[in-house]
C-alpha cells in the first residue's frame, strides 16, 4: 500500500511539472500586426444607437491603434501571473492576471476590470467584466480573452465582448520584437 501511495504521488508530481512546462511563455515586447489579424471586431447583433461602450466601432478597436500609431504590448510572465502593459502613444494601460483562480481587480482611468484567468492546455483564458465610467453613467461589458502562441511564434489574442446586448469578436495578432 505504501508503495502504491508513493508511486501515485510521484505520478501527480510528474504530471504537474509536465503541465507547467507545456504552458507557453508570453513574456516579451509585442507589436500589433494588422495584416495577420482578423477583423478587429465583428458585431454578432446590431449595436444600440445609445451605446457608448469601448467595443469596436468604425472598423477599428481599442487594440489596433488609430492614426497610424503602433500598439505595443510589454508582457512579463512568472509561474503565478501575467502582467501586460499596453502602450499606445503616450498612454500605457497595465493589467495583472494571476493564475490562482482569484479575482483580479485592475483600474485604469475610467475603466475597472474584474477578471479571473486559468490555463486550458496551452491557452490562457481570462473572463470577467469591465465597467467604463462615462459622463452619462457606467457601461458594463462581459469579456472573454483567449491568449495563445501561434505556429510562427506570434501572440494571438481572441476576444469576445458583450456590451448592452451586442456581442463583438476580435482576433489580434502580435509579433515579437527582436532583442
Amino acid at each position: 500500500m505504501k508503495r502504491v501511495c508513493i508511486v501515485g504521488v510521484a505520478a501527480l508530481f510528474v504530471t504537474a511539472v509536465m503541465a507547467a512546462q507545456a504552458r507557453p511563455d508570453f513574456s516579451g515586447t509585442w507589436t500589433f500586426d494588422p495584416q495577420q489579424s482578423g477583423p478587429t471586431g465583428r458585431s454578432a447583433t446590431p449595436r444600440p444607437a445609445s451605446s457608448r461602450a469601448t467595443a469596436v466601432t468604425g472598423g477599428t478597436s481599442r487594440f489596433s491603434g488609430v492614426g497610424g500609431e503602433t500598439v505595443e504590448l510589454r508582457v512579463a510572465q512568472t509561474g503565478s501571473s501575467l502582467t501586460i502593459e499596453r502602450v499606445l502613444g503616450p498612454t500605457t494601460r497595465t493589467v495583472l492576471h494571476t493564475f490562482d483562480g482569484k479575482e483580479n481587480l485592475n483600474v485604469n482611468g475610467r475603466s475597472t476590470l474584474r477578471t479571473k484567468s486559468r490555463w486550458n492546455g496551452r491557452q490562457l483564458i481570462t473572463e470577467g467584466t469591465e465597467v467604463t465610467a462615462l459622463d452619462t453613467g457606467g457601461v458594463t461589458s462581459t469579456l472573454r480573452e483567449v491568449r495563445s502562441i501561434g505556429a510562427k511564434g506570434e501572440l494571438i489574442v481572441e476576444t469576445t465582448r458583450t456590451t448592452e446586448g451586442s456581442t463583438t469578436t476580435a482576433r489580434q495578432v502580435y509579433t515579437k520584437k527582436k532583442a
